[in-house]
């Protein structure tokens, strides 16, 4: 499943917390956006739509979307929402409606971008590149040069201070988003690994707040994970911030490598150096309640099993396959036809999102849900992350609860 450009960049934009979001496209665009969106918090709702029907795209949506501006803009505090992301899709894109022209009558209070995204002219991947290159012309808008400039003299000052290692590190993390399953709970274990570090989180993109995203200059080093890296070289262009790009969290060897990889770009972090780094990351790990359950766990060795998803797909293969030993039949992204080779393999567990659950029914095999979009599942626990060192172990837990209960109800094939 990859719904196109429209979604990606509605993902990149949806993040920033007190933000608006305008639709200007069909109903069924806001629906999707929507129902994807918010299945993991109904509370969030900070979206409309012009709702095209059939008179909107003969005539033209140009009424349809200057009545809904202004009813958004007198409806949204700009304290509370100080920006208006108007989303174009396909149909007014392609019927040309003057919404540039639209905006300026109306003269919107709040800040505001306007952002192309019709789905056929790309997958959801490039949505989020350009939904996060557009946010950026708001960066270079608003932000203030002056501070700018004192946080590089004090980046300065902290590199020729080799002595200073008890320094804080600033990072930004790109390419994760608001409707992420489990989300809140990922990002609260990492935050809490790299604070062992010595490492700040400034801002994460896309599950900010307005005035974050606006601070996101003055982080020492941005972290692509999976997407987002226009917007990286952009910053390190206009900003001189350095990027680095590592894999989703998972796992215990992952999650070292993915700590490693951030700190090898920080020239002050005290835990540069090898050995602290393996005595510091080897204190934090809890083996024992493995140990428990090592009978279960050496029953997981060669089990076969199925992963589909975005760009955390890799990340959770290697997890499995070098961390557990399970033997991955099949590795697929969402835009490919996957189903006939899942189908035909021997997988005994699907890992993927909510569109996998007909194939796992099809298959009478167990279903983890670990990627966008989930919407027949809930992830309310902060505490139960799938990332990092105690992510791991919720994943095993959920693993071997899952394989437990098909006890007696494998089929196998001769």
């Amino acid at each position: 499943m990859d719904a196109g450009k429209y979604f990606g960049t509605f993902r990149a934009c949806y993040g920033i917390k007190d933000a608006i979001i305008l639709n200007h496209a069909p109903v069924g665009c806001n629906w999707g956006t929507m129902i994807y969106g918010t299945s993991q918090n109904l509370n969030d709702l900070r979206m409309s739509s012009s709702i095209m029907h059939e008179q909107e795209i003969v005539f033209g949506g140009e009424n349809t979307l200057k009545e809904t501006l202004i009813s958004m803009d007198a409806n949204y505090d700009t304290v509370k929402n100080p920006l208006l992301v108007l989303l174009v899709g396909d149909i007014p894109s392609i019927i040309g409606d003057d919404v540039s022209g639209i905006v300026e009558d109306v003269e919107i209070e709040k800040d505001y971008v306007i952002i192309n995204a019709e789905a056929f002219k790309g997958d959801a991947k490039k949505g989020y590149e350009d939904g996060l290159l557009k946010l950026y012309s708001l960066i270079s808008k608003n932000f203030d040069e002056k501070i700018e400039r004192k946080n590089k003299i004090n980046k300065i000052n902290n590199k020729k201070d080799t002595k200073k290692d008890t320094s804080i590190n600033s990072i930004n993390l790109i390419g994760l988003c608001i409707d992420d399953y489990k989300i809140e709970a990922d990002l609260k274990e990492i935050k809490r690994i790299l604070k062992e570090f010595n490492i700040d989180v400034n801002c994460v993109l896309s599950n900010c707040t307005y005035s974050e995203f606006l601070n996101s200059p003055n982080a020492d080093l941005n972290v692509v994970i999976g997407q987002g890296f226009e917007f990286a070289k952009i910053m390190q262009k206009e900003h001189d911030i350095d990027y680095v790009s590592v894999n989703y969290p998972y796992g215990i060897e992952g999650t070292k490598k993915f700590v490693k990889s951030i700190i090898s770009k920080l020239e002050n972090n005290r835990y540069i150096d090898e050995e602290s780094f393996e005595s510091k990351y080897n204190s934090l790990v809890d083996y024992e309640p493995y140990k428990r359950v090592s009978v279960y766990m050496n029953g997981l060795y060669s089990v076969p099993v199925s992963i589909i998803g975005d760009f955390k797909a890799e990340s959770m293969a290697e997890f499995l396959n070098q961390e557990l030993g399970m033997d991955i039949e099949v590795v697929a992204h969402y835009g490919e036809d996957y189903k006939t080779d899942v189908l035909s393999s021997y997988s005994t567990i699907i890992f993927g999102s909510s569109f996998e659950k007909g194939l796992s029914n099809d298959l009478d095999i167990p279903l983890i849900r670990y990627t966008y979009p989930v919407f027949d599942n809930v992830s309310l626990s902060d505490n139960i992350p799938y990332a990092g060192i105690n992510g791991a172990l919720c994943l095993v837990e959920d693993i071997l609860n899952s394989a437990l209960s098909r006890c007696g109800k494998f089929k196998y094939k001769i």
